[in-house]
């Protein structure tokens, strides 16, 4: 169970990522490092609020 809930939150953060990163990428007229170091940061806050909403889901799935 706690596999499946990983999984679909690592989905659900794959699909954010690629929103952001498509958003992030098409902004303005900033540097091609400028726009790399926002998507990593997009990336990385992506992973983190993913991981953080599977341990929430399934804390209230196992109850």
């Amino acid at each position: 169970m706690l596999f499946l809930v990983r999984l679909l939150s690592v989905a659900l953060g794959g699909s954010c990522i690629a929103i952001l990163t498509g958003y992030l990428w098409c902004i303005g007229d900033r540097s091609v490092l400028q726009k790399v170091l926002l998507n990593f940061f997009a990336v990385l806050i992506s992973i983190i609020a993913a991981s953080i909403f599977g341990e929430h889901l399934y804390k209230f799935l196992k109850k």
